[in-house]
């Protein structure tokens, strides 16, 4: 997604499962009910946050996660969330893909940050040009994500609606108009 959103020469992208840092929202942390979770892939109850990606990953974030980490706790102060990511590849083609049962890469986040981005793309005149895919299962890169994110550019091509944008039913009993 960086590379789309820095480079106007990448027409299409895909993020797939890609959790915090990624489609995820730094603002939107939620903690389930282990026994309501007990069998996702990772049998934590709750979504990954700033503090599990400072870790063992802080290259990810730029500069070691330097300037990142004094907004541990305090990331409803960031300047900034994942919806400006998503929403720099506008007008080209962002196609996301997630399972919903994929508490720790943080789903309803990506859906919040994807709702948020959509508004540019619409007023960009590029509505159809961003789309989230849901699914159930584990964390992975599937080969039915695989052939969707190929279907959207083959009616992307053919100015034809993609219909497996399925974010909004997926999620339709959440209230986001407080979190974007």
């Amino acid at each position: 997604m960086w590379a789309a959103a820095t480079d106007e020469r990448i027409k299409f992208v895909q993020s797939s499962c890609s959790g915090f840092a990624g489609s995820g929202c730094f603002r939107y942390e939620e903690t389930f009910d282990p026994e309501e979770v007990k069998d996702t892939n990772f049998g934590d109850p709750r979504c990954e946050n700033l503090v599990d990606m400072l870790g063992p990953v802080p290259y990810w974030l730029g500069n070691d996660g330097k300037d990142i980490a004094e907004y541990i706790g305090r990331e409803n102060d960031l300047p900034f969330d994942m919806h400006f990511m998503k929403a720099a590849v506008a007008p080209r083609y962002l196609f996301e893909s997630i399972s919903v049962d994929d508490i720790w890469a943080n789903p309803r986040g990506a859906y919040i940050t994807h709702k948020a981005a959509k508004e540019i793309f619409k007023f960009l005149g590029a509505e159809d040009n961003i789309v989230l895919s849901c699914r159930y299962g584990p964390h992975a890169h599937t080969f039915n994500d695989f052939c969707r994110f190929f279907d959207f550019i083959e009616c992307s091509l053919q100015n034809k609606t993609y219909l497996w944008d399925n974010a909004d039913q997926m999620f339709s009993y959440m209230d986001i108009s407080e979190i974007i």
